[in-house]
């Protein structure tokens, strides 16, 4: 037992806890375990689609489709190439994915005690669905075996939280710090004119304009934001340790290495009834796990700013790609 915080050394407490003292909380921003839920839930609620458990129940379920696809093109006598309604009827699935197929696959889970096998099984039942008509039904429900077909679970994983990433790089963090640096590219023009005492070592040093520094600033954020975009987001569909064990024993005459790599660096914009892949980088050949926290650091150390910028930029904006150019400190006055 645990004495409460206020209680005096030595006091006889065996009646009271601080767990039992405690009363239940209701989830409420002041009960939030992280400030992200919390105090600042609203700066962060266009993240939560793409990057809540929500979001990664979304992109494995992306992952799942686009390796089933591809493995009914991949020649194998079990296993047929999916007819093109059965292709748009798996994807728009996916597009359509919601909060309540996220709840169902939680469901399931409750039985599997496993979050990516539960995504398994609620793609099977999908194929039984009242809703698809009789031949897409039974065409898929004749092969849902293959659904997960030699995959391990960081191989669903790892693709998942590349797509995470990727969307919330693409939909929000570059437009957002585009936006940025059109802001200050404006100030830096419209201040450009306005003198400022500058600084060195300390102290007073020669005359600058507030538009010059702005325009540094907005430089150095250009170099920041080419580089996150250029991070490049590596995935790897190899099986446990990286070795297709289970792909040679199933299929020795494939090779399973060129066909991850196509499912994984495919575009995955490509017309509905076209091959389509998960538009990511594949990883070194034998790579197994680790992939996701080396992603996330790389990316959240680009955000600060960099120290440099190089002179050809091929940022978000011409303007603000030539704003330090452009902008000149004001001649100081004789």
């Amino acid at each position: 037992q645990v004495p409460l915080p206020d209680a005096p050394l030595g006091s006889d407490l065996s009646s009271k806890s601080l767990m039992s003292s405690t009363p239940s909380a209701v989830s409420t921003p002041l009960t939030s375990l992280s400030p992200l839920d919390g105090r600042y839930a609203a700066k962060v609620a266009a993240l939560r689609p793409l990057l809540s458990e929500y979001g990664l129940m979304h992109r494995r379920v992306q992952v799942e489709v686009e390796w089933f696809i591809a493995l009914s093109d991949a020649g194998f006598a079990e296993f047929k190439p999916l007819s093109p309604a059965a292709r748009a009827t798996l994807r728009e699935g996916v597009q359509q994915f919601s909060q309540a197929d996220a709840q169902a696959i939680k469901d399931i889970e409750r039985t599997t005690n496993h979050d990516v096998k539960a995504v398994e099984y609620w793609i099977k039942e999908q194929f039984n669905a009242a809703s698809l008509d009789a031949a897409t039904r039974a065409e898929l429900a004749r092969v849902s075996e293959f659904v997960h077909f030699a995959c391990t679970s960081e191989d669903i994983n790892n693709t998942s939280h590349a797509l995470m990433l990727k969307g919330a790089r693409e939909q929000l963090l570059l437009p957002a710090l585009d936006a940025i640096i059109a802001h200050l590219t404006g100030m830096a023009h419209g201040l450009a004119q306005v003198p400022m005492l500058s600084r060195t070592h300390g102290q007073t040093a020669s005359p600058t304009t507030v538009g010059k520094e702005m325009a540094n600033v907005c430089a150095r954020l250009q170099t920041a934001y080419q580089r996150l975009a250029d991070v490049p987001l590596r995935a790897k569909m190899n099986g446990a340790v990286g070795n297709y064990n289970a792909h040679w024993a199933a299929h020795a005459a494939l090779d399973w290495e060129a066909f991850a790599r196509r499912v994984i660096e495919t575009s995955d914009t490509a017309s509905v009834d076209a091959p389509l892949g998960l538009g990511l980088s594949f990883l070194t050949p034998g790579a197994t796990s680790g992939l996701r926290n080396v992603r996330v650091a790389s990316m959240a150390g680009l955000l600060k700013f960099a120290p440099s910028a190089p002179a050809a930029m091929s940022g978000p904006s011409a303007t603000a790609r030539t704003v330090t150019k452009d902008v000149q400190p004001a001649r100081p006055r004789e």
